[in-house]
């Protein structure tokens, strides 16, 4: 009946008409369509606001090496067959990408075989579907939401920038962190000396940070290391444990830097844990309410 139509009409011919023996098979492939028009929709809109980003659903675990590798975020889309709000779920993480740079989008189809390992590894299992995770490029998770649970300007928030991407490279290594905030190029040789020497009598060596004061894109880390407005630079000290332990406006010296390094702190700036799941007061801090 529809053999001899041009392509667009077979096509509606095809979804018009209930009888056909193949109906069956279009319900089931809906879900593909709607994520290959939020796909042309996402791109289209990212190229008209100068960067495009790029949308994954096949071999993720090897996408996610790739993204690590280029210093991507990335926002996991999860997903599985009871899903009825995909297409609001593509939106929402479309939005959020809008709001970031260095950022990817995955689908994470947790019903295919081929994502076992990435669902076990991350507790994927435990969210509804559809959810949203964001997560660095050295694989920690730094916030989670469901679509209509909070707007895409506050959740791009928990995607790390560049700077606080290395705040938590430094955490899963097991290192602290010396993160010196200033306005451009005003630390001194003094400072540096100090910043070296401390570094050398940690073990592991910690990381050191330079932050500029002035980087709007920083201006969330900056907050979560509690950064108040400095004509000088400001050393803050984060533990191998992601938490802040100390904050120096003076050149401070080398043994107090180690000795703030070595302290436990109550104050974390590592987001939600890489592996374990975001409850309560957490869940709050991760983004979900």
């Amino acid at each position: 009946m529809t053999d001899n139509l041009p392509i667009k009409q077979h096509i509606i011919c095809i979804f018009a008409d209930r009888n056909l023996k193949n109906i069956q098979m279009i319900k089931r492939t809906t879900k593909v369509f709607a994520f290959l028009a939020i796909c042309a929709m996402s791109l289209s809109l990212f190229a008209g606001n100068g960067s495009e980003v790029k949308i994954v659903k096949d071999n993720i675990s090897t996408e996610l090496s790739s993204a690590a590798e280029a210093g991507l975020n990335t926002i996991l889309v999860v997903t599985d067959k009871t899903d009825t709000r995909f297409e609001e779920a593509m939106k929402f993480a479309g939005e959020t990408a809008g709001y970031c740079e260095n950022t990817m989008i995955a689908v994470v189809d947790r019903d295919l075989e081929e994502n076992t390992a990435l669902v076990e590894k991350y507790r994927i299992s435990r969210y509804p579907a559809p959810y949203l995770l964001i997560m660095s490029p050295g694989g920690v998770i730094t916030g989670g939401a469901a679509p209509g649970k909070i707007d895409a300007e506050k959740f791009a928030a928990y995607v790390p920038s560049k700077c606080y991407n290395k705040v938590l490279t430094a955490r899963t290594e097991g290192k602290s962190a010396f993160i010196v905030v200033s306005h451009g190029t005003d630390v001194s040789d003094d400072l540096s000396n100090v910043l070296t020497e401390a570094q050398t009598k940690m073990e592991p060596a910690a990381e050191i940070i330079y932050v500029n004061a002035d980087d709007a894109g920083e201006k969330v880390m900056l907050s979560k290391i509690g950064y108040k407005e400095s004509k000088t630079p400001v050393v803050t000290v984060v533990n191998a444990k992601g938490q802040v332990t100390g904050s120096f406006s003076d050149t401070p010296a080398s043994g107090d830097l180690v000795a703030a390094a070595n302290k436990a702190g109550a104050k974390g700036c590592g987001g939600c844990a890489s592996s374990k799941s975001c409850s309560g007061k957490e869940k709050a801090k991760c983004g979900d309410k």
